[in-house]
C-alpha cells in the first residue's frame, strides 16, 4: 500500500512544479524569426483594452490597442507586431512579433481590460488585476554567439583575439541597440569613448599591442550593459580620421558577445530561476518519491515519524506559495499613461 505521508509529498511537489511552470512561459528564438507569445482573456466580457509592456525597457509599453486601432508606442517594435485574427470574437490577444532582434530579449506582460471605460489613453492604469498569465519570458540569441553573464558591479572580460600576423592600426567595439553603437574606438594610442555611461569603466588588455588581445574589460557592469557586443579591428596602415575610418563585416572578429547583466535579488530573475530548476528537478524527485513510497521499508514502519521529520510540512508549502506569490508580485505595480 502507498505510504499517506508519501503520496501527499508527491501531490504537494506536483502541485508546486505545475503552479511555479504556469506563471511563466519560456520562449527561444534566433534574430528573424516570427514568435507567438500566448495571452488568453477571459471570454466573459468583450475585450476594451490590450496593453503589453516589457519592464525593463525605459518606455514599458511594447504597443497599445483600443477602439479598433494599434499604438505602437516603441518605434522599435514597429510594423512587427500584431494580434491574431479571430482575437475579438475568442478573446485570443496573443501577440505576434515579428523579425525579432537580440534586443527583443526580455519579459512580456498581457495586460487586458475587459470592462468599458471612455477614459482617454493616459488616464487608463493597469494593475495585477488585469494582468493575464502566464508572464512570458523571451530570449533571442544567435547560435553562433558567445554568452557571458554578470551581476551588477562586477568586472567582464568580453574576448576579442585580432591575428597576430600585423599590428592592429584601429579597434572599436559597438552594440547596434544603442543610439550611438560605438561602444569605444582606439586609433593612433587614443581611446575615444562617445558614450558617457562607459566612461571610466572601458580598457583594453595591457599587452594588445603585442599579442593581439584586444578583448574588451568593462568594470563596474550594470543592466543597461546588458547586449550584443561586436569587435571590430582593422590591422593595415590608415591615416584618415575617425569619421573617415569605415569598418565593415570584413573587419568583424568573431563570436558575437552577448551580455547578460542580471540582480540576483531580482524578481524576474528568481522566478526564471525557480522555474528553470523546478522543470529539471520536479520528475526525479517525484519519480524517486513514487518508488520509495511502493516500496516496503521495515525502518519506515518502525519509525513512521522518522519520514515525516525530513518532510516539508502543509505549512512550510504554504509558506512557499506565499514567498512565490510574493516573488511575482514584488515587481508589479500600477502602470499609469
Amino acid at each position: 500500500m502507498v505510504n499517506g505521508t508519501s503520496a501527499s509529498l508527491c501531490w504537494i511537489l506536483l502541485s508546486v512544479c505545475f503552479t511555479v511552470s504556469c506563471e511563466g512561459l519560456l520562449i527561444t528564438a534566433e534574430p528573424g524569426d516570427t514568435v507567438t507569445l500566448p495571452c488568453q482573456a477571459p471570454r466573459k466580457n468583450a475585450v476594451q483594452v490590450v496593453v503589453w509592456l516589457r519592464r525593463d525597457l525605459d518606455n514599458p509599453t511594447v504597443c497599445f490597442y483600443r477602439d479598433g486601432k494599434w499604438e505602437n508606442i516603441d518605434p522599435s517594435f514597429k510594423d512587427r507586431v500584431q494580434l491574431n485574427n479571430h482575437w475579438v470574437k475568442n478573446g485570443d490577444v496573443s501577440l505576434i512579433l515579428k523579425n525579432v532582434t537580440i534586443s527583443d530579449t526580455g519579459a512580456y506582460e498581457c495586460h487586458v481590460r475587459q470592462r468599458e471605460s471612455k477614459r482617454r489613453k493616459r488616464d487608463v492604469h493597469f494593475d495585477d488585476g488585469d494582468l493575464i498569465k502566464p508572464i512570458v519570458y523571451l530570449t533571442v540569441s544567435n547560435a553562433g554567439m558567445l554568452h557571458i553573464t554578470a551581476e551588477p558591479g562586477d568586472t567582464v572580460t568580453l574576448p576579442c583575439q585580432a591575428p597576430i600576423n600585423t599590428n592592429v592600426q584601429v579597434v572599436e567595439w559597438i552594440r547596434r541597440d544603442l543610439d550611438n553603437p560605438t561602444v569605444c574606438f582606439y586609433q593612433d594610442g587614443k581611446w575615444e569613448i562617445n558614450d558617457p555611461s562607459f566612461k571610466d569603466r572601458v580598457q583594453l588588455n595591457n599587452h594588445w599591442v603585442k599579442n593581439g588581445d584586444v578583448s574588451l574589460i568593462l568594470k563596474n557592469v550594470t543592466i543597461s550593459d546588458t547586449g550584443a557586443y561586436e569587435c571590430r579591428v582593422i590591422q593595415r596602415e590608415s591615416k584618415r580620421r575617425k569619421r573617415d575610418v569605415h569598418l565593415d563585416d570584413g573587419d568583424l572578429i568573431k563570436p558575437i558577445i552577448y551580455l547578460t547583466v542580471g540582480n540576483s535579488a531580482n524578481p524576474d530573475s528568481s522566478m526564471l530561476r525557480i522555474i528553470l530548476h523546478l522543470v529539471v528537478f520536479c520528475p526525479y524527485f517525484i519519480s524517486t518519491l513514487l518508488m520509495v513510497s511502493l516500496c516496503p521499508c521495515r525502518a519506515t514502519e518502525r519509525n513512521p515519524s522518522a519520514f515525516m521529520m525530513t518532510s516539508p510540512t502543509r505549512e512550510d508549502d504554504e509558506g512557499l506559495d506565499t514567498q512565490y506569490d510574493y516573488v511575482m508580485t514584488d515587481d508589479m505595480t500600477e502602470h499609469h499613461f
